[in-house]
């Protein structure tokens, strides 16, 4: 389901780069050409060729913004896809462009841009918030790498707020990480053996290497891009391990505390 974040937000920057193009369609585009009533006079040619050729950039910055939102549209949740005013100003947009009158919908792409998009991202936020199942704390400290669409820099802050957890909730030396950290919470002489089971121990120090070995030290010694379900895979197992420590703190030894429950190994879209 963060891949599936990350998506959205890099469809969003798109749609929002394209609404800032058509701005300035709008800024250069000269005003349609005015004469007096009752005379001959024609409007003169090189004015003419000024309004069409910035009209025309107008029309393609519209069409090219109209298609990146609706990329967008399409990814999101129904219940937030069609939020705010955002669909009533494409189609006053449509309707004035094919009357040649770019003046008359110059607001609406400012509104596009200010508002409309900016509402569809935090309706979006609100839902995902809702559904997401990653550890609360986790999801705060990836929320900058996931607006700009960093996926990359997300799984390696994911790992970097897991020693964090991990050290501070069991007074861990900082210098510890790695499969090392593992060791010290899941090993043999780790500080979890007296409250989880051996097998449980084993398990989640398997679990532990594993991830260490195939997602933390590629990305972190290395300029590795992991694939988006790959980290979105990775995140979702840290947050489901944040969360049986979590357990442990509170002396649900069985694992079937609130905090597991509220963040249980699911992922729930794509």
């Amino acid at each position: 389901m963060y891949s599936y974040r990350v998506r959205v937000y890099d469809l969003f920057h798109a749609a929002h780069r394209k609404a800032v193009q058509l701005v300035l369609s709008y800024a250069n585009c000269p005003p349609p050409p005015r004469r007096p009533r009752f005379t001959a006079v024609e409007t003169p040619d090189d004015e003419q060729q000024a309004f069409d050729e910035g009209l025309r950039a107008v029309e393609d910055s519209f069409a090219e913004t109209e298609q990146a939102i609706e990329d967008l549209r399409t990814v999101l949740p129904e219940e937030v896809r069609n939020a705010g005013k955002l669909g009533q100003h494409l189609m006053f947009t449509r309707h004035y462009l094919s009357e040649k009158s770019p003046d008359r919908c110059a607001h609406d792409a400012d509104d596009i841009l200010l508002r409309d998009l900016p509402l569809l991202i935090e309706r979006f936020d609100a839902w995902y918030q809702a559904q997401s199942r990653l550890d609360p704390e986790l999801l705060q400290r990836l929320e900058a790498f996931t607006q700009l669409a960093h996926v990359n820099s997300a799984v390696r802050e994911g790992w970097a707020s897991f020693k964090t957890r991990s050290v501070r909730s069991f007074d861990l030396s900082e210098n510890v990480d790695g499969a090392r950290l593992a060791v010290q919470l899941f090993g043999s002489s780790g500080v979890l053996r007296d409250s989880l089971s051996d097998k449980d121990c084993e398990a989640y120090l398997n679990l532990l290497r594993g991830l260490y070995s195939v997602s933390r030290n590629p990305v972190v010694h290395n300029d590795a891009s992991p694939n988006p379900a790959v980290a979105d895979a990775v995140l979702t197992l840290l947050s489901y391990v944040l969360a049986r420590l979590a357990d442990v703190q509170t002396g649900d030894n069985e694992g079937h505390g609130q905090s597991a429950d509220a963040r249980s190994f699911a992922v729930t879209r794509e």
